[in-house]
């Protein structure tokens, strides 16, 4: 029965001397986690048709005056995260699926990379586009700084924010932090504040 009182007691004060809020909540090693799983549109965006076909669907994409085409695919979980090759097709017989439906299987199209006969691959970057994307941040072998492969610039956490933010030559920090942020410890800053606070 103690413990029902202790523990919530324990962790409460724990928190209080740290910076955990709505914009601070996660662990550092889960803010890296959701930092490498943003990409940019690193090249050209292709429209794209989604075919419904007798034995499932086929993506259409164009690229300029030419039609490149998957094969016949079936949108279930099984091709998630799967890279589909396209081949320049002259044509391909199928009923064009409404927007309602590509918003449907959404979900699964945003999974899969398509890749064009040069052997770049694109994804779903909107309900009507494939584009070339890359991962936005990589995290570096120290395991604490994310190079910004857009930008090619050094982002560091920053242990009194609690959020990555660019880092100059000098290793200074420099510019607009990213969300999201981690919880730091900030000592008895919360209490100093209450304290100091002449209201």
């Amino acid at each position: 029965m103690i413990l029902f009182i202790l523990f919530p007691l324990a962790y409460t004060v724990n928190l209080a001397f740290t910076n955990y809020s709505a914009k601070n909540q996660l662990s550092l090693e889960r803010a890296q986690s959701v930092l490498e799983g943003r990409t940019f549109q690193s090249g050209e965006s292709f429209s794209f048709t989604l075919l419904k076909t007798v034995g499932g669907h086929v993506i259409t994409v164009q690229d300029g005056e030419q039609t490149l085409a998957t094969p016949e695919i079936n949108l279930t979980k099984e091709i998630e995260g799967q890279d589909i090759n396209l081949s320049v097709v002259d044509s391909v017989a199928g009923e064009k699926e409404p927007i309602k439906s590509i918003i449907k299987s959404r979900p699964i199209l945003s999974t899969v990379d398509l890749i064009m006969p040069n052997g770049d691959a694109i994804r779903m970057s909107g309900l009507r586009k494939f584009a070339a994307v890359e991962q936005l941040f990589t995290l570096q072998d120290d395991g604490r700084s994310m190079l910004n492969n857009e930008t090619d610039q050094i982002f560091m956490p920053n242990m009194d924010t609690g959020f990555y933010q660019p880092v100059d030559e000098n290793g200074n920090f420099v510019g607009n932090s990213v969300s999201p942020g981690f919880v730091v410890g900030v000592g008895t800053h919360n209490f100093e504040r209450v304290w100091k606070d002449e209201h």
